[in-house]
């Protein structure tokens, strides 16, 4: 008889991504010294009367992660081709071409977010 390989157990990007995102980064932003800063501040911003100003960072933070996520995906529809991994990495070898590229994609980027908020300031 002969043997068989062990079966590998399906990737799932989802899964990973997800993954990815509670080990590693937000395993970074909440350490125990930002907790012990957070915890206090929400506390003392949670009391009837200061709580307009709880809503007001909060919204502000929404907003915030909004902006971070469209300029994601702008950022793949601008420069599909473009994998700022593969440039990250190659920063190491070629620090000055790689630096380039990357400050062209964040004028662009922050130029677009700039005229967006803008827009909806003027709004």
């Amino acid at each position: 008889m002969g043997t068989e390989a062990p079966k590998e157990a399906l990737s799932n990007p989802v899964v990973d991504w997800v993954k990815t995102l509670i080990l590693q980064h937000l395993g970074t932003m909440l350490d125990s010294r930002t907790v012990a800063m957070i915890i206090p501040g929400v506390a003392v911003l949670s009391t009837p009367d200061n709580l307009p100003v709880l809503m007001t960072i909060l919204m502000c933070f929404a907003i915030s992660l909004l902006a971070a996520a469209f300029s994601h995906i702008l950022r793949k529809v601008f420069f599909p081709y473009i994998d700022l991994e593969a440039f990250a990495t190659k920063a190491k070898e070629e620090p000055m071409a790689s630096a380039v590229v990357f400050l062209s994609v964040s004028i662009v980027l922050s130029t677009v977010l700039v005229l967006m908020m803008f827009g909806i300031m003027v709004k």
